[in-house]
């Protein structure tokens, strides 16, 4: 009987981590979409993608790139290794590493 609570905790956690990485993920995948056919049809260089053109400066971007990579690795540490069948290390990679990056970065590109 004891088992079956934890059971469905482990499912609830699961959906909020590989949810969250999914939707976080999937905006991501449109937005470098958006990027890429922005220029009415022309696929611009990668340079040019990766720096915006050069119109930011170099540790805005790498704030950018750290909030928008953050949930893609953490998605693929937990696919390549055993996380994936325990969910409590899930969401030990979740609020321990994943949530505490994005909002030091983001206080820091608030700041800076």
């Amino acid at each position: 009987m004891e088992s079956k609570p934890k059971r469905n905790y482990g499912r609830l956690i699961s959906l909020i981590f590989w949810g969250y990485n999914f939707v976080f993920v999937s905006f991501l995948a449109l937005f470098l979409l958006n990027i890429f056919t922005s220029q009415f049809g022309t696929i611009p260089s990668i340079w040019e993608v990766l720096t915006f053109g050069g119109r930011f400066p170099t540790y805005i971007l790498i704030v950018a790139y750290t909030i928008l990579l953050t949930p893609f690795i953490s998605s693929t540490i937990a696919l390549f290794t055993k996380l994936k069948k325990q969910p409590f290390n899930l969401i030990r990679l979740f609020f321990g590493f994943e949530i505490p990056l994005l909002v030091t970065k983001k206080r820091i590109g608030v700041i800076i």
